[in-house]
């Protein structure tokens, strides 16, 4: 075998004498070993000399034949790594003596015999993070749960294998639920059992088998609504009958229905909790506190209509920039202050710029059918922000729906306002100009209701009921507290909405499969 002449050497910067030709290697590594047993870890030995610097000195080389001389530690390195029969002799040599070398270090042991034990650890079973007993289930042949008896997966009776971790799977259902201390709760396919849950205080909730299968009061869940109304008093319980709009369409259909009409309200505020209008606001100091409130600017929407005499709070989840989010309360106060106020926050979070609010109701019925109706509490003339409100509300469910169900509904005149009135053009201007924005996803109820609804409601009009549908008002027989509210509908009337609008519903095939 022969080698390249070693370079010049530098004095000073010699590395130890090589033995005497045709041993096998150098008897001691360098204090550089730390180094040299990682990068041959790699098993790139081939490549091992080039890597090496001044600092980390290859341990000396003897050839079989030729006694070198004291070599410079950079000098060797480069020599040696454009030789290709000396990295071969290395990658032979060096190796095995690095290997033996660590496999005496005891610290290197210690680990490698911990982490052996661990593995083994996972072999046997024994390891209290894996799942360890099986429980029962009905409809399921099997339930894996941890050696809490939290269930972590199961085979059902059809053979499916379901995981309760896999938000994918189509056995899971993520039911928005109304239950006091929880965000949000998810229920195995049959809507029977409550899997997991999140904690209004920012723990998780897993499912326990115990002998009581819920720890949440089947009575305090509100299942799942197929459809959901939001707006203001027309579409809400106005009275406290007991009987809204919004429900009334969820009884007609024979489908759960959520009603979202808040009294008051304005179409700006109707449309944030539908999660259809994006808000956005600074933090007074540019910190949301673990507890209490923090003052809020509110930068979007830039133009908006709010109640200034009500005060209202709104369910939410702050994200701030970096992607954190934090549940709480944005609470708008009479005058138009606002605030938030964490439910749970650990630490105090720096937010210095701006936070988006999120609508917690927004995100429990995204996926539902939407049905919208609220402007009786802006301005007559606040055509403007009344469309914007329900463009904003009808473009989020086309953005958030693989099959947009949306439906607008129009503002109903008082009876003091009738045909040829200047309230009265005010109204049809509104309600033009929201038929022309969401088109096929308007729906003129107002009119179905001043024609259709007596009949509807199996009642014989009056004078007064045929003098009010003449002047293009509701009839005095289907308007609240006998006529005395210009405004607001009885029960029967509402009744006869939620069957109209169910039908309207059925006709655009909503749930059809």
């Amino acid at each position: 075998m022969s080698f390249l002449d070693p370079k010049p050497l530098t004095p000073g910067a010699a590395v130890s004498q090589i033995n005497t030709p045709g041993s096998a290697i150098a008897t001691a590594l360098n204090a550089t070993y730390a180094t040299a047993a990682a990068l041959a870890a790699k098993a790139d030995t081939s490549a091992l000399t080039a890597k090496l610097d001044a600092s980390t000195a290859a341990t000396t080389y003897a050839a079989k034949s030729v006694e070198t001389s004291k070599l410079d530690v950079t000098a060797a390195a480069a020599t040696y790594a454009t030789n290709a029969s000396v990295t071969t002799e290395l990658d032979a040599r060096v190796v095995p003596a690095v290997a033996d070398a660590i496999a005496n270090d005891p610290t290197v042991a210690a680990e490698a015999a911990a982490l052996a034990q661990e593995d083994a650890g996972l072999v046997r079973g024994t390891d209290t993070r894996l799942p360890q007993n099986v429980g029962t289930i009905p409809g399921y042949k099997e339930v894996v749960v941890t050696t809490d008896g939290f269930v972590i997966s199961g085979v059902q009776d059809d053979g499916t294998i379901y995981n309760f971790f896999d938000t994918a799977n189509p056995a899971r259902t993520a039911d928005p639920v109304s239950v006091p201390g929880y965000r949000n709760i998810v229920f195995d396919k049959t809507k029977t059992y409550v899997l997991e849950a999140d904690k209004t205080d920012g723990s998780k909730y897993f499912h326990k088998l115990t002998a009581a299968v819920l720890d949440i009061p089947e009575t305090a869940i509100t299942r799942t609504a197929a459809v959901a109304s939001f707006g203001d008093s027309m579409t809400g319980d106005h009275g406290g009958t007991g009987t809204s709009t919004g429900a009334a369409i969820g009884t007609a259909l024979g489908l759960p229905a959520f009603q979202g009409g808040v009294p008051g309200q304005t179409t700006t505020e109707a449309a944030f909790r539908s999660g259809g209008l994006e808000m956005w606001g600074t933090i007074t100091g540019g910190t949301i506190p673990t507890s209490g409130t923090v003052g809020v600017t509110i930068t979007v929407p830039v133009t908006a209509t709010w109640a200034t005499s009500s005060a209202w709070t709104f369910a939410v989840t702050a994200r701030c920039e970096d992607g954190t989010e934090i549940p709480g309360s944005l609470v708008k106060a009479i005058g138009n202050t606002w605030t938030f106020q964490p439910t749970f926050l650990a630490v105090a979070k720096a937010a210095p710029r701006e936070v988006k609010f999120i609508s917690d109701q927004g995100t429990a019925y995204s996926s539902r059918g939407i049905i919208f109706r609220a402007g009786r509490n802006n301005p007559d003339t606040d055509v403007a922000t009344i469309v914007r409100d329900y463009k904003a509300v009808r473009e989020w469910v086309y953005a958030t729906q693989a099959r947009p169900r949306f439906l607008a509904l129009p503002l109903y005149n008082p009876s003091d306002a009738p045909v040829g009135s200047a309230i009265y053009n005010s109204y049809k201007a509104i309600n033009e100009a929201i038929e022309k924005e969401c088109g096929p996803d308007y729906y003129d109820l107002r009119r179905w209701l001043i024609k259709n609804g007596l009949s509807a409601a199996g009642i014989t009009p009056t004078s007064q009921d045929t003098t009010d549908i003449a002047a293009d008002i509701v009839p005095i027989s289907l308007r609240y507290n006998g006529g005395a509210d210009t405004t607001h509908l009885t029960v029967a009337a509402r009744t006869v909405e939620g069957v109209q609008i169910a039908n309207v519903i059925k006709s655009k095939g909503w749930f059809n499969s």
